[in-house]
């Protein structure tokens, strides 16, 4: 639904393997929105427009990338900071079938991808951000292999789609991408995929820290040694935060783990 003027498609997270070629497609949704890798750094196309990350790939290591568009510019953000930007004005008159690890400009991605999230919002600078910080990469997924992965898309065969085309499904029945409707990529708890903290319920985001058009003081500030060490201080906070939420994910019983969830977040 274009008719709000914006629109954001989030992968957290995704690995490139370390053998894979430097052309690869992540998602994509036809003239709606496509992330891309080209040449070895992420690419935001939507419609005639293209932003590339300033950011390169890290083959063989978890990153996030997102790509939003608020009816002005389209935004590149990689690991939760925006690392491009260009201006794009024209709505898409039709969108095609989403992709997970298939699209129009690249070959098949070779690798993992764990979430995909759609928005019918652009997400601001700190929503991406806390996007970033609240779902850390699986435990089962960062160990090496010598298989193929569950998540592997490369694995995954196509059948006939409805769209005319093919529909990289695969035989999974897990869905591929969240529905921002009804479930908060945040949560990562396919049993519980309502949003745990209350905060993170409307997509468009509260600015918090930020100014009131959402954007965040940088994460790192080289020029201001105090503020350099105050960033690395809130780094380090944010790692014990991720590494709790992470092992607040293996608590089976629901209610513990929705207890141990809002402590781990508060950290």
């Amino acid at each position: 639904n274009y008719s709000a003027g914006g629109a954001s498609v989030a992968v957290d997270w995704l690995r490139l393997s370390p053998y894979a070629n430097r052309n690869q497609s992540i998602v994509g949704h036809g003239d709606g929105g496509e992330i891309y890798i080209k040449d070895g750094y992420f690419v935001y196309r939507r419609m005639d427009t293209s932003v590339t990350s300033s950011v390169a790939v890290r083959p063989g290591e978890w990153q996030q990338v997102v790509g939003t568009w608020d009816g002005v510019d389209i935004r590149i953000y990689v690991d939760g900071v925006e690392a491009g930007k260009v201006e794009s004005t024209k709505r898409p008159s039709s969108v095609s079938t989403f992709y997970v690890g298939y699209g129009e400009l690249a070959p098949w991605f070779n690798g993992s991808i764990d979430e995909v999230a759609y928005y019918p919002v652009a997400l601001n600078t700190n929503r991406v951000f806390q996007h970033w910080l609240a779902d850390p990469p699986p435990d089962d997924l960062n160990a090496a292999t010598n298989g193929v992965q569950p998540d592997d898309v490369s694995d995954i065969h196509p059948t006939p789609g409805a769209g005319g085309g093919t529909d990289p499904s695969g035989t999974s029945d897990e869905p591929k991408s969240d529905d921002p409707g009804s479930s908060d990529p945040g949560s990562g708890d396919p049993d519980n995929p309502t949003s745990d903290d209350p905060s993170t319920d409307d997509p468009s985001g509260d600015p918090g820290e930020g100014a009131d058009d959402g954007t965040v003081e940088p994460i790192y500030e080289k020029s201001d040694k105090p503020k350099a060490a105050a960033n690395r201080s809130k780094a380090a906070k944010a790692k014990k935060r991720r590494a709790a939420v992470r092992k607040c994910k293996k608590i089976s019983k629901k209610s513990k783990r929705k207890a141990c969830l809002k402590r781990a977040r508060s950290i």
